[in-house]
C-alpha cells in the first residue's frame, strides 16, 4: 500500500526541506544534525543571522531508524526497493538512527 506524500507529511512520517549539518563523529560513526532551512532575519537593526523554526509535527523519536535522501521525491533505500529497477532506487539515500530529538 502506498500513501501520497501529503498524507505522509500530515501523519508525521515525512519531513521535507531539511538542512543537514555534519557534527563530529561519535565512536567513528558520522553524526548529522537535521533542521528546517534557516530564514534570514530582516527585522530592525539589519540583523542577518539565521532564524531556525521549530520542526513540524512528526513521529520520529530517539532510537528510530530513518532514511535521509536528497531531492524532491522521497524514496526508500535500494535494499528496500527490491521490486523496483536499480535506476529507480534512491540514489544517495542513507539510513541512520535518531540519537537526539529537539524542537529545532
Amino acid at each position: 500500500r502506498e500513501w501520497p506524500e501529503r498524507r505522509l507529511e500530515r501523519e508525521g512520517w515525512l519531513l521535507k526541506d531539511l538542512e543537514v549539518m555534519r557534527l563530529p563523529d561519535c565512536f567513528g560513526e558520522p553524526v548529522l544534525k537535521c533542521s528546517l532551512r534557516a530564514s534570514r532575519g530582516g527585522g530592525g537593526g539589519g540583523s542577518l543571522s539565521p532564524i531556525r523554526a521549530a520542526l513540524p509535527f512528526h513521529r520520529f523519536a530517539t532510537g528510530d531508524v530513518v532514511t535521509l535522501c536528497s531531492g524532491s521525491t522521497p524514496r526508500l533505500p535500494a535494499w528496500l526497493e527490491d521490486r523496483a529497477p536499480a535506476s529507480q532506487a534512491a540514489e544517495g539515500a542513507i539510513e541512520g538512527v535518531v540519537s537526539q530529538r529537539t524542537a529545532t
